[in-house]
């Protein structure tokens, strides 16, 4: 998807969707501060809030980045905020050439570095990077160390189609 953003020139775009308790969290106001930071550009295009506090909102939104490389970053990085491509769109998977290797592209979740306890700050171990794995045969999909994950493994890449 393409678009034009306040009379400028078109820039790549993708439309996602956010669910939850966007307002009372502020992860809307997180999200559109995120965006305008990480140089992008958003359009609302549907937005339903919650009356009742148990009720959940959701937003549909267009964003656009100046490149490709630059949406993609702009995408993963609101997929830890719970933004979904809008629709059904399948995952893009490719297999992995070398044991512990994730492909550049791969959506990937680096766990956090420390844990404090009992007053004190503890390293983690390697700081483990995790990815998403699909078994063609099973038609299983699978969140595994990238340590762990071997030659030939189907990885997934992006954000597309992915839905936390």
């Amino acid at each position: 998807m393409e678009g034009v953003i306040s009379g400028k020139s078109t820039m790549p775009g993708q439309t996602i969707e956010f669910r939850g308790h966007l307002i009372d969290s502020l992860t809307l106001s997180k999200v559109t501060d995120l965006i305008q930071l990480m140089g992008g550009h958003y359009r609302l295009n549907d937005i339903r809030i919650g009356t009742l506090k148990k009720d959940i909102s959701s937003v549909n939104m267009s964003v656009f980045a100046q490149d490709k490389g630059k949406l993609q970053e702009l995408l993963t990085t609101l997929s830890y905020y719970g933004a979904a491509p809008s629709g059904d769109a399948n995952v893009a998977a490719v297999p992995c050439t070398e044991d512990g290797v994730l492909p550049e592209e791969a959506f990937s979740i680096k766990l956090p570095g420390r844990v404090h306890y009992e007053g004190q700050w503890l390293d983690l171990h390697a700081g483990q990077y995790l990815a998403i794995v699909i078994n063609p045969q099973t038609r299983e999909a699978k969140i595994k160390n990238a340590d762990d994950i071997r030659s030939g493994e189907l990885i997934v890449n992006g954000t597309q189609g992915i839905e936390w």
